[in-house]
């Protein structure tokens, strides 16, 4: 958690392997702890995948910081 409570969200950016080649991919981190993977997509980010609060199937996000935001949500739950 930063100063204010709340809990710190990050990004790593890194490269997920495909079938085909490989994608650009973000690890999402909640207070260091691995939150999920997202991938980007034409319109926004899709979280292939969620750990702990963040387990959640077939979500999408606008932006990152909408993501952040819900990874915030979660952890404060």
């Amino acid at each position: 958690m930063n100063v204010d409570g709340r809990v710190e969200v990050s990004f790593t950016e890194v490269c997920a392997a495909t079938r085909q080649a490989s994608e650009d991919a973000h690890l999402v981190f909640a207070d260091q702890c691995l939150a999920a993977v997202l991938l980007p997509t034409d319109h926004g980010w899709f979280m292939q995948a969620g750990f702990g609060p963040c387990n959640h199937e077939a979500m999408f996000f606008d932006t990152l910081s909408s993501a952040a935001n819900w990874v915030r949500e979660r952890f404060a739950e």
